[in-house]
């Protein structure tokens, strides 16, 4: 790992010049970055020591955790298609849209409302089910902005909510409502503001709810017994709520969500 920074700071300070990789051409020895190898060096390939992505992309920082499985779930979405997949449902659009981008990610765009207005993207799911997803919001810093998972009752609309927010500062927070605009309880507000991936597991009896930075090292956060508010849950989703009329209008951008 100090081999690798070492190797992408040196790289940054002879960028204004074209750089090159080095090592001696008996293959062992220190590699020194110049911006012409020496008689007798031999050039390195900074793709094949995975300093650097496909052509076009540059330099790969991409966590583990981003690689798509090997076997998805048709639930998956990698959101990398030029238009929004046809397996999501809506539940009170109002006002929200959602931009599919083929670069790896879509943007749910909300203007906030006055009182609770949730705007949800949803699936059909039951049972046990591991679910993972990754994202990014710029929710203004305004009380009762909330965004990330839904967990929902179709017959009676209730769901669960867990994601980051800001109520009385930024959190994770876990939250029931009765429908998209009447909120009920928050049973979880947990100050943890840095991470980035999203994880809920069930055993169709409990959620129980994680937060990572890296999508590797995961923090419990807690749990929601399914019962005690939603009831049944058949569908899952993610959404974006802001019950404040004085905030502007903001993007939640996914880059993939995996259903195990």
């Amino acid at each position: 790992m100090r081999r690798t920074m070492f190797l992408l700071m040196a790289l940054a300070a002879v960028s204004s010049e074209a750089a090159v990789l080095c090592t001696a051409k008996s293959g062992s020895g220190t590699v020194r970055v110049r911006t012409t190898c020496r008689r007798r060096e031999r050039q390195l390939d900074p793709a094949a020591l995975d300093l650097q992505g496909p052509p076009g992309r540059g330099t790969a920082f991409e966590a583990s955790a981003d690689t798509p499985p090997g076997s998805p779930s048709p639930l998956d979405d990698e959101f990398n298609n030029p238009s929004v997949d046809v397996k999501w449902s809506w539940v009170n659009q109002g006002s929200a849209t959602i931009a599919a981008s083929p670069n790896g990610y879509t943007t749910l765009t909300v203007t906030p409302a006055n009182g609770d207005n949730w705007r949800m993207r949803v699936q059909s799911k039951s049972g046990s089910f591991t679910v993972t997803m990754r994202y990014a919001s710029g929710f203004p810093m305004a009380n009762y902005a909330a965004t990330g998972f839904v967990f929902r009752n179709s017959s009676t609309g209730k769901f669960t909510s867990y994601g980051f927010g800001y109520n009385s500062g930024p959190n994770i927070l876990v939250q029931r409502f009765n429908d998209p605009t009447t909120f009920s309880f928050t049973p979880i507000n947990f100050g943890l503001t840095t991470a980035q991936y999203l994880k809920a597991t069930s055993d169709g009896t409990t959620l129980t709810f994680y937060a990572s930075l890296d999508g590797a090292a995961w923090t419990r956060i807690g749990t929601e017994t399914i019962a005690t508010h939603i009831g049944t849950l058949d569908q899952i989703g993610f959404g974006v709520d802001c019950n404040n009329n004085g905030a502007t209008a903001f993007d939640t951008v996914l880059y993939w969500f995996r259903v195990a």
